[in-house]
């Protein structure tokens, strides 16, 4: 099976944009077509690279104390900061 050496540069530029890597203290704003879609936890995260756009959050800087909450409460208070700024 001969696959074209120009496809293969093709999908890995598109594999790099679309990979990801949060840190444990930052969390990922994903948006879908510049609506709030989810946050991603620490990890590699895999986004739709036309589609999707990630903003990463600092929580040291942005949420002091952030290692005591939950991880629902937090994810909550990430999404209701981010939709008070940046209004879908």
């Amino acid at each position: 099976m001969y696959i074209p050496f120009d496809w293969l540069i093709i999908i890995g530029f598109l594999v790099a944009l679309s990979l990801r890597i949060v840190r444990r203290d930052e969390r990922l704003v994903v948006l879908r077509l510049g609506r709030f879609l989810r946050v991603e936890e620490p990890g590699l995260v895999w986004l739709i690279p036309v589609l999707q756009k990630g903003i990463k959050v600092k929580l040291n800087r942005d949420f002091p104390g952030w290692e005591v909450l939950p991880e629902m409460e937090l994810q909550e208070k990430i999404k209701a900061s981010f939709l008070k700024d940046f209004p879908s």
